[in-house]
């Protein structure tokens, strides 16, 4: 009974020597979080009473009733930064005032002096670190949750989620608190303390940072696919990626609570341990135990000095993948680092500036790893960049493309209609089974990059089309390697080998299959809540269709796309699209989300379909729908004139004053442009012969999945009559292309540019 007594005694007597952190702690908790709060849903309410006027007393209110849940949810929900921000701010405050006694010898022998079992005394310091951040924080979530309550804003879904994000957060700071403590047992004093602890927090991030710095560098088969430099071992981080995948729907609350338990649990051992084999005599100095000095040092020296090569990289423009810039400064950087670090530390140790000149061993062996580190990746002595995983060792693969179809085709969402990633999208449903096209591919990448000094010789090479494409593995062993590799577009083997992956039942499936059963289900789960809107067109032209004609367009699509070769699809020009849009009202917002299905000629059975409903169209412009038609001849290749003329007008007056249409305008060209010739076409016969050859600037062009090359030296204005279709539908003008090669001869004639001697002895 005495024993508890005086354990209760003692927790009391430190909490009066920590008062001001009580208050600090009852003023951010009890005082600001809950005022915050309040400030917040009344803003809330007061900025978004429109919605009452507008909805109805009824309506309107519940619209910012549920609006402003939504946004207590993810406050609540520990994805304010704000929020961790403050958490560790605590934790390292506490740990820090709480063992400060350490930095003084005084302090030490009266402590020591005190008939007080060294463990106990740990216990309370470390327990009252703890109940500093919990009381208050426990009380000050209970305000804000009686506050929702009298606002009519409290839910079962805030509840649970408040109370889960309570107890994780905990974790959280226990992590940061021990890591601090441990900071304060290795150190003699408070400076060097808060360095410490700023080096546990950002060291494992140095690292990986420099890591991945560096292969990209070097390793031009490095992929930064879903790549992060996000700690492992942080409880901060630990909780980011918990929050991540609850906002994915994949929260895993079991075991993030075993990592964060588990890490501070490690630390704290480890603290208890330091704690009590630390020398009294370490107050005041920098560093508690000698033996840790030139582990720290050489530790520090290295990742800083290969940061600060990569830092210098930046901003010298060095590339080696490019052959850009030199290593001069990077090295140069590194190597003053490694002494400034190694010399500013044993100055620290010793608290003495002569220090600077002791221990030179230490730089020796820190440069030396520098160097060993920067030949590793400038030589890629590991192999790295030419590895292929062995086709027995991967059990699926993804493939991800430089981009899709369309525009719209790299958006993804959910039945809930949640953006996806488009990458993350992929890497969870793509699972190719094919690994031997992918190996072959990427073999053929790094055979290819051994016959190019660097990326802009590869790249610069006129015979060759080069793509960036990325692949991760999946590997027996539930990791995962990615490569990042380069395909050459006009090479008949990779053509063979791209169409037997990306016309794979697994491929379609990912990247098509799944978005339409996705489409499928948010037309069931929503036809209540939102609004859509299914057209088939191109950029200047489009119909409206129902969703019973979607569906079998879908469907048409899916058998249609199986059947076709990407290598063919890419010797083709998208005549229309199927678009999908979702509109739905948020109260505040109306979020609106697409979808792109592009359609091309050899999709027999969605052309079928479509002529059948009289959308498909073969041509682009409609020569009876134009009034005229101005070319618009930049002479790229004509530099080294010296002045162009513009043979007639820029046409700019209004089509008609009802419609009030929207006219493109030609954006790259700029007034007093010497080599930039015009010529507008009003002659019916040259404006049908003109509009057969032209197609819209968005519809397609030279990129991966498509082979077709515009002619950009020409820009191509179509200017709509008045009383056509088209202008009554806001559209008065598009810009087109003409295909390389097609661009008619007096066309070229007309706009060619001239200078002003050969246009004067025209005139004479």
């Amino acid at each position: 009974m005495t024993s508890k007594n005086s354990f209760w005694v003692s927790l009391k007597e430190n909490n009066k020597r920590r008062i001001w952190l009580w208050i600090l702690s009852a003023f951010t908790y009890l005082v600001v979080l809950p005022t915050v709060t309040a400030m917040f849903i009344s803003s809330y309410k007061t900025n978004n009473s429109y919605l009452i006027e507008q909805y109805g007393e009824s309506a309107g209110t519940e619209r910012i009733r549920q609006e402003t849940i939504n946004w207590l949810l993810q406050i609540f929900n520990g994805d304010n930064l704000l929020l961790l921000v403050i958490i560790s701010g605590v934790a390292i405050v506490s740990g820090i005032q709480g063992f400060s006694y350490l930095y003084h010898k005084n302090k030490i022998d009266f402590y020591q002096a005190a008939p007080v079992k060294q463990s106990r005394r740990f216990l309370t310091i470390w327990l009252n670190g703890v109940l500093v951040y919990l009381v208050p924080e426990f009380v000050g979530t209970v305000l804000c949750l009686l506050i929702m309550a009298g606002n009519q804003m409290l839910t079962a879904e805030i509840l649970q989620q408040t109370g889960i994000t309570f107890f994780l957060l905990l974790f959280v700071y226990l992590g940061c608190y021990h890591m601090t403590i441990l900071a304060v047992m290795l150190t003699g004093n408070i400076l060097i303390t808060c360095l410490g602890t700023g080096v546990f927090f950002l060291y494992e991030w140095m690292v990986r940072s420099v890591l991945s710095g560096y292969k990209l560098l070097f390793f031009a088969h490095y992929s930064t696919l879903n790549q992060s430099d996000m700690p492992y071992f942080s409880p901060i981080a630990m909780f980011i990626r918990y929050s991540e995948k609850r906002s994915e729907g994949q929260a895993d609350i079991l075991g993030t609570v075993l990592q964060l338990s588990l890490f501070s649990g490690i630390v704290l051992a480890l603290t208890y341990w330091c704690y009590r084999k630390r020398p009294a005599e370490a107050a005041g100095r920098a560093m508690a135990f000698k033996i840790t000095q030139p582990v720290i040092k050489i530790a520090l020296a290295i990742p800083a000095s290969l940061f600060a090569g990569l830092i210098v990289s930046n901003i010298v423009g060095y590339s080696p993948l490019w052959n850009s810039g030199s290593s001069g400064f990077p090295v140069f950087s590194m190597a003053i680092v490694v002494v400034v670090v190694c010399c500013l530390m044993q100055v620290v140790y010793e608290f003495d500036i002569r220090g600077i000149l002791h221990k030179k061993w230490h730089i020796l062996i820190s440069s030396a790893a520098v160097a060993l580190i920067f030949l590793v990746f400038s030589k890629d002595l590991t192999g790295y960049n030419s590895y292929i995983p062995k086709i027995d060792r991967v059990s699926s693969a993804v493939l991800i493309s430089p981009y899709e179809y369309s525009v719209y085709g790299d958006d993804y969402y959910d039945e809930n209609l949640k953006y996806e990633d488009r990458m993350e999208y992929l890497a969870d449903n793509m699972y190719l089974s094919d690994i031997g096209s992918l190996n072959k591919l990427l073999q053929k990448s790094i055979d290819s990059l051994g016959k190019y000094s660097d990326l802009s010789a590869l790249y610069g090479d006129e015979n060759a089309e080069w793509y960036c494409l990325n692949v991760m593995y999946r590997m027996g062993n539930h990791k995962t390697v990615q490569r990042e590799f380069y395909v050459n577009m006009k090479d008949q083997e990779t053509l063979e080998l791209l169409d037997r992956v990306i016309d794979s039942e697994e491929y379609i499936s990912a990247v098509y299959g799944k978005m339409i059963d996705t489409i499928y289900q948010i037309m069931e789960k929503h036809a209540d809540d939102i609004k859509l809107s299914y057209t088939y067109g191109n950029s200047i032209d489009t119909g409206k269709l129902s969703e019973e004609d979607v569906l079998t367009l879908m469907k048409r699509f899916m058998e249609d796309i199986r059947k076709t070769d990407f290598s063919e699809t890419r010797k083709e020009i998208s005549y229309g699209s199927l678009e999908i849009s979702v509109q739905q009202d948020k109260g505040f917002y109306t979020m609106n989300l697409h979808k792109e299905f592009r359609i091309y000629p050899s999709y027999e059975n969605c052309a079928a379909f479509l002529k059948e409903k009289g959308l498909y169209k073969e041509m682009f412009i409609d020569p009876d729908e134009v009034e005229k038609i101005q070319v618009i001849n930049y002479n790229w290749d004509k530099s080294n004139t010296d002045v162009a003329v513009a043979d007639t007008e820029v046409y700019t007056e209004s089509m008609t004053d009802n419609a009030e249409p929207v006219f493109y305008e030609d954006i790259n060209a700029y007034e007093g442009d010497p080599y930039m010739v015009r010529q507008t076409y009003s002659d019916r016969d040259k404006i049908e012969e003109i509009s057969h050859k032209l197609y819209p600037m968005n519809q397609g062009g030279a990129d991966f999945t498509s082979d077709v090359d515009f002619d950009t030296d020409y820009e191509v204005i179509v200017y709509f009559k008045p009383e056509s279709s088209i202008t009554a539908s806001y559209t008065g003008s598009a810009g087109c292309y003409f295909l390389k090669g097609e661009v008619p001869e007096y066309v070229q004639k007309d706009t060619a540019c001239q200078d002003q001697d050969d246009k004067r002895s025209q005139n004479g």
